[in-house]
């Protein structure tokens, strides 16, 4: 009896931590999407946005083989990677207008303070390159660190491209939504320049295959994302917000009024 005891003993020090490590991560999470949901509850085009550019960035990775690892990193990244603009003022973020230089400025910081706020969280640390390195551009003109090429993260090279396209193709207060071909072009005539000309010619090759207007076309912007005011999950609906409707909340399961 002593003997089995000890055995219990010894087999739950090994399991416990592990299991304590995995509900941290688990709670981690939890609160990361929360802040992520919060952002896109103040901006109904960010909702819409990540979620294409994650599915987007995704298809690439999985075309040029990517580790089953490393897409997995992508489906964290791709939420997060405009965390940082929690710490942008909504002015900024909703201005129906362009920015101006100073403006400008204050968005350009949200890279940094997005990797600042998982950097100290071990299991998302993979993700950082996502968060931090989407807005440098492959000639050494983007930020926060203007880095060329090959310097860039595979990770920002990959997201850059997927977030332009999505960006272009997206209507703004400021602007109507660009015509898909002549968004891919843009994306083509800036092969070296702003992008990764590797990436491109994968998007291009996805794009021909119809697998991009596929993923475009299932999160249509006509469609209102709502946010659960319990757990903080998203559920896209068509048509807009009511006030009289119900849907059913993908994360907790509770039936939400919107």
């Amino acid at each position: 009896m002593k003997r089995k005891a000890k055995e219990k003993k010894e087999k739950e020090k090994i399991i416990l931590p592990y299991e304590k490590e995995q509900e941290q991560e688990h709670a981690y999470y939890h609160v990361i999407i929360a802040l992520a949901n919060s952002i896109e509850a103040r901006d109904s085009y960010t909702i819409s946005h990540t979620l294409r550019v994650t599915r987007i960035a995704e298809s690439i990775a999985k075309y040029i083989d990517w580790s089953k690892d490393k897409i997995k990193q992508i489906r964290l990244g791709g939420i997060l990677h405009d965390i940082g603009k929690i710490g942008i003022k909504d002015t900024i973020l909703q201005k129906p207008g362009k920015l101006t230089l100073r403006e400008k400025e204050e968005m350009q910081k949200h890279p940094e303070i997005g990797a600042n706020l998982v950097k100290k969280i071990k299991f998302l640390k993979p993700v950082i390159p996502f968060i931090l390195s989407h807005q440098e551009r492959f000639d050494g003109k983007g930020y926060p660190y203007k880095l060329k090429g090959k310097q860039i993260p595979i990770e920002g090279r990959l997201m850059a491209v997927a977030d332009a396209f999505d960006a272009m193709t997206s209507n703004r207060p400021y602007r109507k939504a660009m015509d898909r071909e002549k968004a891919l072009q843009e994306l083509i005539s800036n092969k070296g320049k702003q992008f990764d000309p590797e990436m491109v010619d994968a998007f291009c090759d996805l794009y021909k295959k119809g697998t991009i207007g596929l993923i475009l076309d299932k999160f249509k912007q006509k469609n209102t994302m709502h946010l659960c005011t319990f757990c903080s999950s998203i559920k896209s609906l068509k048509g807009s917000k009511t006030g009289n409707s119900f849907f059913s909340c993908p994360g907790c399961g509770e039936i939400r009024k919107y």
